[in-house]
């Protein structure tokens, strides 16, 4: 009969844990979205191109201080649910080096393409925490390349919804 009380009253603390995570989980759920709505309400007053300007600054800031060094120019285009962001002058002098010495396999520019490629990869949550804070849209996916001939990289963010912004004359 004591076993019985006991696993009753266990099964129950199960129970009310459970719902305690879940109604949590809810809360979390809840707050997420009114930052989101907020940061949309926000982001209505800024025109499409202060918009790309701001994410274009930013992934400059990102470059800086994760990458080492900027691009010599950043350029971001906000297309429906998609951020694609063009980045010029992204390679070091030691990588135009590398990509540039006489390789008949090209094993220089993989590595240097495998380097960078793993670098962002490892940086995926917080550029998506830039794209996020700056549209207040959740990132559904990110795919990247760079180019070792041109020295160009390009960012592209697919988002789970179209951002709010003002799409009417630019500054």
């Amino acid at each position: 009969m004591k076993n019985n009380t006991v696993r009753q009253i266990v099964s129950w603390l199960d129970k009310y844990c459970d719902l305690a995570m879940i109604i949590r989980r809810r809360h979390e759920h809840m707050q997420e979205i009114t930052v989101i709505k907020l940061k949309n309400m926000v982001n209505r007053e800024k025109t499409k191109g202060q918009t790309e300007a701001e994410v274009s600054k930013a992934i400059i800031r990102f470059e800086k201080e994760y990458m080492g060094r900027g691009p010599d120019e950043t350029r971001t285009y906000i297309i429906g649910d998609m951020v694609i962001v063009r980045l010029r002058g992204v390679l070091t002098p030691a990588e135009k080096q590398l990509a540039g010495s006489d390789d008949s396999l090209n094993k220089g520019r993989a590595l240097i393409k495998q380097v960078r490629i793993e670098l962002l990869e490892k940086a995926r949550p917080l550029l998506e925490n830039i794209i996020q804070d700056i549209l207040a849209t959740k990132v559904a996916s990110m795919h990247t390349d760079i180019s070792t001939v041109t020295g160009e990289r390009v960012i592209i963010f697919t988002l789970e919804s179209a951002p709010q912004i003002e799409t009417q004359a630019e500054d």
